[in-house]
């Protein structure tokens, strides 16, 4: 839902006792004004709201593509995430009975799980892993359980992270909007 971020600034100004009318601009203050505050606070808790948010609740998912997808020499796939990425709802590749819809850390039981030699506690197509991973600078999740050679991204969705655009507005899921002013209500 794209929202106008002067009409959150107004919300926000509301819950936290403030008159929006009775605001001063920038021409009368010196300083950064409340509603510079409220404009960067937005902007900053945005994606804490969207994270915080059930993901039953949550709309705007983005197709998840399989550009730059590397497979590895352990029989596991390198997928690099999208720069504007937030969440990710779930992922696919082609030969897997399910999808991932949980991804784990690296330093998490189930990584280490992945390079143990037994291979009924590593990833199958029947119950495939992601491990989230920073490689290069980048975001990617490392995708284990047999798939198609190449691996191909069969399905998957990601959120990407709220920003205010150039026109004023920002991205948000709609049942995100009251964990955000919630949010600056408690920080304010």
């Amino acid at each position: 839902m794209r929202v106008a971020i002067n009409d959150l600034i107004r919300k926000a100004a509301l819950i936290t006792g403030e008159t929006p009318p009775y605001m001063c601009s920038r021409e009368e203050s010196e300083c950064a004004t409340l509603t510079e505050r409220l404009a960067l606070e937005i902007e900053l808790q945005a994606g804490k709201a969207v994270a915080s948010t059930p993901r039953e609740e949550l709309t705007g998912w983005l197709p998840l593509g399989d550009e730059g997808i590397t497979e590895s020499e352990d029989g596991s796939a390198l997928l690099p995430l999208p720069s504007d990425f937030l969440l990710l709802h779930s992922v696919r590749l082609a030969g897997w009975e399910r999808s991932v819809t949980e991804m784990a850390l690296p330093d998490s039981r189930t990584a280490r799980l992945q390079s143990v030699k037994w291979e009924g506690l590593r990833g199958t197509p029947e119950r495939p892993v992601g491990i989230l991973t920073v490689a290069a600078g980048k975001h990617g999740v490392r995708l284990y359980g047999n798939h198609s050679h190449p691996p191909t991204v069969e399905e998957g969705w990601y959120m990407p992270a709220p920003h205010v655009d150039s026109e004023g507005y920002i991205d948000l899921p709609e049942a995100t909007i009251p964990q955000l002013l919630d949010m600056i209500r408690t920080m304010c």
